[in-house]
């Protein structure tokens, strides 16, 4: 048995080292998380618990505190440490980092219970498909991807019992779920395009579990768990409708907990909102990103028209779904009255629930290398400049960047209440400063509060547990 140890830094509830955890333990290895700010919150358990391995599931901007944390622990443990998630599947090179032994590329089940299986029995870990290991010598040894996983109904349930040790987090009331894998679209703004073409020929790349594995989790839950809504968290919970139209009756008539999911607002119509509503939905999110449709459009490749998100919008509202919208400032080249336009078309929808970034240039997608060539960003951007929240400042060189900055602090605010917009389009000429940012926070705070159904003191505790992430760093 082989014992693998989760480290990470927020607050939260991640479904992949739940999924991973799930499928070590299938095959009688054991798998452990904890929580914390520096190396020292973890050093005296994993003293008294000697893991085999540690591990971080890794999102970019957080890669800084991972590699820090990874080689002080590395230094008083001497174990092995492998990096997996989105950062080392689209930054290899931070396998070359010393205190790196193991990277895991893309999907990690399969690749993990290999890797446990092999430092269990002492055997080679150089052939591992997915696995990145290093020889004698410290070199690195790089394995090519396997096949994604075709059917999802073979990998066991999510491992709930993972952050059971943390009863602010294992007792939440909202549970996020997962009915799919992959998205088909190509925002030049995210990195499911870069997924995609790195699994290019290893299988089809959206997968989907199929209702009655889905239903059969949600059911072995609500008789375990005290919930009050739960979260469907796929990029496009709407892109297959006969498969909607499989699961939402059962789980409407034998479930009967609330729900809320993500869209694309054009995959919307009539049926399937009907379809939502009468089975349990009670909010639905998606994204606008910019209310300039040569942004949206143009820009971000997204393919909506402004037509179509106030006819979606328009029909939520005919049935009473409430809907929060994600919005983006600060793209290369925006101006003040483009971002304002994003502003008036979410007030113009009636948006519930508006939330706003600053747009982050991830290196690696289509729009951060747009950014770098045309100029908003120095040639030699990388993942290292990269902060760990998007909801500080601007990376970008634009003409009206402080502005826009500021004009991120108060978005929820303009959306909701309009007639502050003359003050606030005063308020946003000032430097950027602690007050903006404190304001922010605390619409952020109220506007998450209605939007997920949480309740309030148990909500005030993440939020200060996970505070640091909306300060500058």
């Amino acid at each position: 048995m082989a014992r693998v140890v989760f480290i990470q830094n927020p607050w939260f509830e991640f479904l992949g080292p739940m999924y991973i955890s799930a499928a070590l333990k299938a095959e009688a290895h054991d798998c452990d998380l904890y929580i914390g700010n520096s190396a020292g919150d973890f050093l005296l358990e994993l003293w008294r618990n000697k893991p085999d391995l540690l591990a971080f599931s890794v999102m970019t901007g957080m890669h800084k505190w991972v590699l820090e944390v990874a080689s002080q622990l590395k230094q008083e443990l001497n174990c092995p440490v492998i990096l997996g998630g989105p950062h080392p599947t689209f930054f290899p090179e931070v396998h070359y980092q010393p205190q790196v032994d193991y990277i895991c590329r893309g999907e990690g089940e399969a690749a993990m219970v290999e890797l446990a299986n092999a430092l269990d029995s002492h055997g080679n870990t150089g052939d591992i498909l997915n696995i990145w290991s290093k020889d004698a010598k410290g070199r690195s040894i790089e394995n090519e991807l396997r096949p994604l996983v075709d059917d999802l109904d073979s990998l066991p349930a999510s491992d709930r019992n993972l952050y059971s040790r943390y009863p602010a987090l294992h007792n939440d009331p909202v549970l996020m779920l997962i009915a799919s894998r992959g998205c088909p679209y190509r925002c030049t703004f995210c990195f499911n395009h870069k997924m995609a073409e790195l699994y290019r020929g290893k299988g089809p790349y959206v997968r989907h579990r199929s209702p009655e594995s889905l239903l059969a989790e949600i059911d072995h839950l609500r008789r375990t768990r005290r919930i009050s809504c739960f979260y469907f968290s796929d990029d496009t919970f709407a892109l297959d409708k006969k498969w909607l139209k499989s699961f939402l009756p059962v789980y409407g008539k034998e479930i009967r907990i609330p729900f809320q999911c993500l869209v694309r607002i054009n995959q919307l119509d009539e049926e399937i909102v009907s379809l939502l509503h009468e089975n349990g939905c009670r909010a639905i999110f998606f994204g606008i990103e910019s209310g300039d449709e040569s942004i949206r459009n143009d820009m971000l490749e997204k393919d909506i028209r402004d037509d179509q998100i106030r006819k979606g919008a328009s029909l939520l509202k005919r049935y009473d779904l409430k809907f929060r919208t994600y919005n983006m400032v600060g793209f290369p080249g925006e101006t003040l009255k483009q971002a304002f336009k994003t502003i008036e078309l979410n007030a113009e929808i009636g948006t519930d629930y508006p939330w706003c970034s600053i747009f982050m240039p991830y290196p690696g997608t289509r729009l951060e290398e747009y950014a770098r060539t045309k100029g908003y960003l120095p040639p030699n951007h990388a993942s290292g400049d990269l902060a760990s929240s998007f909801h500080i400042t601007s990376l970008l060189e634009n003409p009206d960047r402080s502005q826009l900055i500021n004009l991120h602090k108060f978005f929820q605010t303009a959306v909701l209440f309009p007639k502050a917009l003359p003050l606030i389009k005063l308020l946003i000429k000032l430097p950027p400063n602690f007050l903006f940012q404190l304001w922010f926070s605390f619409m952020y705070f109220l506007i998450y509060i209605k939007s997920e159904g949480r309740p309030f003191w148990y909500t005030a505790e993440l939020a200060l547990r996970n505070a640091r992430f909306f300060r500058k760093s």
